[in-house]
């Protein structure tokens, strides 16, 4: 099996963001363009779209499932912390963007691009480390 040569550094970047979107999420938000409607379901989306993709990759794919179910309800654990933050309020949509994304990033990894992350460790490796 393929392993990766910047394995920390790939863990790394994979908690950075998923700090980046806890706070963004329990942070007060602001109004997105106009031109955007809905625009905090863009957000909500892609966020969870690329974390799961991220991760699912990190793992090569090994348990797609528990990946999705795992980020699925960090995700809902943060809907429900919102609650206790005068700012921000619970959202059944917000969950349902965040699991449209994690559902939709899962797909993405597991059939088209399995070894994504694999072929850019293994770039950047080469570059990096000789």
């Amino acid at each position: 099996m393929d392993a990766y040569r910047l394995n920390k550094l790939w863990w790394f970047f994979g908690f950075l963001g998923m700090a980046i979107i806890t706070g963004g999420s329990l942070m007060p938000s602001e109004p997105g363009p106009e031109w955007v409607p809905n625009f905090d379901k863009v957000i909500h989306f892609t966020g969870y779209f690329i974390s799961t993709f991220y991760f699912q990759q990190l793992t090569k794919n090994q348990k797609p499932i528990l990946i999705f179910v795992l980020l699925f309800a960090y995700s809902g654990a943060i809907e429900i912390a919102q609650d206790f933050f005068p700012t921000r309020q619970m959202s059944l949509l917000d969950l349902i963007a965040n699991g449209s994304g994690a559902l939709c990033g899962s797909l993405l990894s597991i059939k088209v691009l399995k070894k994504f992350l694999l072929k850019v460790d293994g770039i950047l490796s080469d570059r990096l480390i000789r």
